[in-house]
């Protein structure tokens, strides 16, 4: 079993995407109406070019994105 060192966590691509996706989630929960908002700010064909099960796509693109970024090797630590 491998050990490591959870402050490099950080570092790690994965995680960062991870972040983001938590940080989306919860700026969407905490402020509806600003989301809302800012759609309707939208012109009315981008609207319409956006589907409709938008949140699904974007949360299996982030899934994606998390996967793919495990797969690609991290740079090793310099001594931080």
């Amino acid at each position: 079993m491998t050990t490591f060192d959870w402050r490099q966590v950080r570092r790690w691509w994965s995680v960062r995407v991870s972040a983001l996706g938590a940080l989306l989630f919860a700026l969407l929960t905490a402020f509806p109406d600003q989301a809302l908002a800012l759609w309707m700010d939208l012109p009315a064909g981008i609207r319409a070019w956006i589907p409709d099960n938008i949140e699904r796509a974007i949360g299996a693109a982030l899934f994606a994105a998390v996967l793919v970024a495990r797969l690609i090797p991290q740079e090793e630590d310099d001594g931080e």
